[in-house]
């Protein structure tokens, strides 16, 4: 159809992402960022594999006025989650979060599984502080497997 429908249809895409972002605050208002991300990301979903069987111009106009409607919401919601899960204190500062963990008999130590931000400062043998249960306590990254030739992994 052209550069000039493809632009129009980026236009009304982006327009709708404007009211989407403002419908999307009430509905995230009702119901929680978690679960507003998780609606707008289905919904975005939805909207890309109707691309798929429809190819006429109207049809295309559409579908790009309903994903921008369910794309504007998502990267907002996420400083709702943000909001919602963690104190001032642990969002300016926390690099990771820890999914699983337990106790090693074959150790003697505490182990763990931890989402970590590839940007933060938290490479391999590098100390931070984690909170289990309300209490901070020291850890140090290791890279999985904790244990090489029945050694605890120092760092490497």
């Amino acid at each position: 159809y052209g550069a000039a429908r493809g632009a129009e249809m980026l236009s009304l895409m982006l327009g709708c992402g404007i009211v989407s972002r403002l419908i999307s605050g009430l509905i995230a208002d009702r119901i929680g960022g978690v679960r507003t991300l998780l609606l707008g990301s289905v919904l975005q979903g939805a909207a890309l594999c109707l691309f798929l069987p429809f190819d006429g111009l109207f049809s295309l106009y559409v579908i790009s006025a309903l994903f921008g409607l369910f794309q504007g919401g998502i990267v907002p919601a996420y400083a709702l989650i943000v909001r919602e899960h963690f104190t001032p204190h642990e969002a300016g500062a926390r690099v990771g979060t820890v999914t699983s963990g337990n106790f090693s008999p074959m150790l003697e130590h505490g182990i763990a599984l931890a989402l970590v931000d590839s940007g933060a400062d938290a490479a391999p043998g590098t100390t931070v502080t984690i909170e289990q249960r309300g209490r901070a306590m020291t850890a140090t990254v290791v890279k999985t497997p904790f244990v090489r030739a029945g050694q605890w992994a120092t760092g490497n």
